[in-house]
């Protein structure tokens, strides 16, 4: 069949006029595969379209364990593979064979790019499925580093906002009834005044439900599913589960849901955490399809790596192919170092900064404690208790007028030095309180001033297993403070940094230490099984040396 009928009769292309569809096919090969060749594996960078021209292909999923695939379609002319990695320059989650001699046509995003960027038109008129058409379009955040692309962005349903309509609908029919009877009494006279009392209320209402509803996203990016939920200055919790947790995914549907294209997302994580929730979510079976292709496809790198690893090793140890036969133990990679101001102390010593500073770098330890807002509620009453005492024992000295008793002096100066170290007490108790994060640990520390109790919990790393956020109340909102909650699996439960500044970095924080720590992790994991394959080949010529020995003469 010839190139122009193939891609007619590929839905991407289906609506494309004669002359672009031309030009489409000027940018399109024909490449010949022998039987048992891959046409692409899984992990590899995407970007190329493949539509089968003729003979077939198996397409391999990754398998239930990590290193495996499994064979899910068969390939036969006319259907195609790489939509993803043509528009999107996905990674392939999927590896294909060729199951005989077969000839594919085959199109480069990159030539697909210039064509696009030449024909601005051509874009509009390509049928677009809606998760693309929404991926090209989503934000970035500060936030994301440059291997962590955003993938989909999307608000609650509108019905998440229809269904609280019913509360101010009920506040005006009510305040039009206490209207209507006052106006029988004659305490409202003018219409204007009527209006404002009956609109006011409810108004505000509705605009509060749908700045709440607007503040509400679920964002999907190649490394996890985050869940923000806010109402301006009363709360917000920042819900995230990382991608590689991922265990299975289950759409809810009710009958409404089903009338107006929304559902409910369980999407079921490793530990504790149990299963995070995406409610009102409109079209769920497109965010499903995604998560589990994106998990899928972070299976697929891990294991890409792992297979050329061993690529090389065995290149090396065989000898196949000189240039690689001097290659080197990979080297592990460290953690990012970050260059940290010289004048900050480690929060042991004391000084007037290092009591207002909440938090502290000492290489590539950082450690937080509890917002000075903390400190606030703790020293305001033994503070009210010192200055008072003082004050009365100033005026009871230098004021004529005041009566001077040296027992009410000396009791007056007890307690202003019992003042003093209850407030010294509590300033100790709020600088005590330490959250620490190394390279290979979490830390709670709470101790007691003067060698009291001192309580310390400590995780690796690879224990954790969520991080969330939450802020209550008006004054977290102003002053940028609230909880970070770490899920930990086993026994260790959940560790708890309590009212720190600025929780969201903090949670950013421990999630760049967790996934360096599990790259470091793999990567001393590789060279350990490199070593083994090593040792294999050592002794393997070993033998294949002394085999060829000729036997010792008697």
């Amino acid at each position: 069949m010839d190139i122009l009928t193939r891609l007619r009769n590929f839905h991407l292309f289906a609506a494309l006029p004669a002359e672009d569809l031309q030009r489409v096919a000027d940018i399109t090969s024909r490449r010949s595969y022998a039987r048992g060749s891959f046409l692409c594996r899984q992990g590899e960078s995407g970007s190329t379209l493949f539509i089968m021209d003729s003979g077939g292909a198996v397409l391999y999923q990754p398998g239930p364990t990590m290193g495996t695939e499994r064979s899910t379609e068969y390939l036969r002319p006319g259907q195609a593979v790489g939509e993803d990695a043509l528009l999107l320059g996905d990674a392939y989650c999927f590896s294909l064979q060729a199951s005989a001699d077969l000839q594919a046509l085959c199109i480069e995003k990159q030539d697909f790019d210039l064509l696009r960027q030449r024909y601005p038109h051509l874009h509009n008129r390509l049928q677009l499925s809606r998760v693309v058409k929404e991926r090209q379009n989503v934000p970035s955040f500060p936030w994301q580093g440059p291997d962590e692309p955003t993938l989909l962005l999307r608000k609650r349903h509108w019905f998440a906002f229809a269904r609280n309509l019913p509360i101010p609908i009920l506040s005006l029919m009510g305040l039009t009834a206490i209207v209507l009877l006052l106006r029988r009494l004659g305490l409202v006279f003018s219409l204007p005044e009527a209006s404002i009392l009956i609109g006011v209320v409810p108004t505000g209402m509705v605009l509060w439900l749908f700045l709440d509803w607007q503040n509400d996203f679920y964002l999907i990016t190649a490394k996890r599913i985050l869940h923000e939920e806010r109402a301006v200055l009363f709360y917000e919790t920042w819900d995230e589960a990382p991608m590689s947790k991922v265990q299975d995914t289950t759409v809810i549907r009710g009958f409404w849901g089903g009338v107006l294209g929304f559902g409910t997302l369980r999407v079921q994580t490793a530990g504790l955490r149990g299963a995070m929730v995406l409610d009102y979510l409109p079209n769920p079976e497109d965010v499903q399809e995604l998560i589990c292709k994106q998990s899928g496809a972070l299976g697929s790198h891990i294991y890409k790596g792992e297979r050329d690893d061993i690529r090389q090793e065995l290149i090396r140890q065989t000898g196949l192919a000189a240039a690689e036969s001097d290659a080197v133990a990979e080297i592990p990679v460290p953690l990012p170092q970050e260059t940290f101001q010289n004048n900050q102390r480690p929060p042991g010593r004391f000084s007037l900064s290092s009591l207002l500073q909440l938090t502290f770098r000492e290489g590539n330890q950082v450690t937080w404690r509890k917002h000075w807002i903390f400190l606030v509620r703790k020293a305001s009453l033994p503070l009210l208790a010192v200055l008072s005492t003082a004050m009365f024992i100033v005026f009871s000295l230098v004021h004529p007028s005041a009566p001077y008793s040296p027992s009410l002096l000396l009791v007056s100066v007890l307690l202003w030095t019992v003042s003093v170290g209850w407030l010294w007490w509590q300033t100790e108790d709020w600088r005590n309180d330490l959250y620490i994060l190394t390279d290979r640990l979490i830390i709670d520390l709470e101790r007691k001033p003067l060698f009291f109790s001192e309580e310390r919990r400590q995780a690796t790393l690879d224990m954790i297993q969520n991080v969330s956020l939450r802020k209550q109340g008006v004054l977290s909102a102003i002053f940028n403070y609230g909880d970070v909650l770490i899920q930990t699996a086993g026994a260790l439960g959940q560790f708890t940094f309590v009212g720190v500044s600025d929780p969201r970095q903090v949670q950013r924080e421990i999630f760049r230490r967790v996934e360096a720590y599990q790259d470091s992790k793999r990567t001393q994991q590789k060279q350990q099984e490199k070593a083994g394959i090593s040792q294999w080949f050592k002794v393997y010529h070993e033998i294949s040396n002394d085999s060829q020995k000729p036997p010792d003469s008697l």
